[in-house]
């Protein structure tokens, strides 16, 4: 059974989190250009808050990529978390039929298993900046 698992949002969160860094940008200049808090966007890139498509578009516009750049960075990160093995789950939420589910990866907010999912959470930031840093 494979224990790695992620969310997509938890890996757009990572590629907004290492683009932003390599670009030498504060947290605080990337949410002014999306119009959003700093908080709001710090709960976006450590993949707490579930991205919307525009989110994931004034990010990378954010960052000075296009619609097409951008994109292609997200699957090919997307690609590289598969090709290691790492599983992508849906975020049960509140409303959904399966909210009950415990399997399912979680905003983070469960107390139990919250260690646990920031040092996963910070092992997959860390191969996703290996594998981009690679290309």
């Amino acid at each position: 059974m494979n224990s790695k698992k992620t969310t997509y949002s938890a890996i757009l969160g990572t590629l907004i989190a290492n683009e932003r860094k390599a670009q030498q940008l504060e947290q605080f200049a990337v949410a002014e250009k999306m119009g959003l808090s700093q908080a709001s966007y710090s709960r976006m890139e450590s993949g707490r808050a579930t991205l919307t498509l525009e989110h994931m578009f004034q990010a990378g516009a954010a960052l000075g990529f296009s619609e097409a750049e951008f994109s292609d960075k997200l699957v090919k990160l997307i690609e590289s978390f598969k090709e290691n093995g790492i599983e992508i789950v849906n975020v049960q939420r509140g409303n959904s039929n399966g909210a009950q589910n415990k399997e399912a990866v979680t905003s983070g907010s469960d107390k139990a298993n919250g260690n646990g999912k920031l040092l996963v959470g910070a092992a997959l930031g860390a191969l996703a900046f290996s594998i981009l840093s690679n290309r």
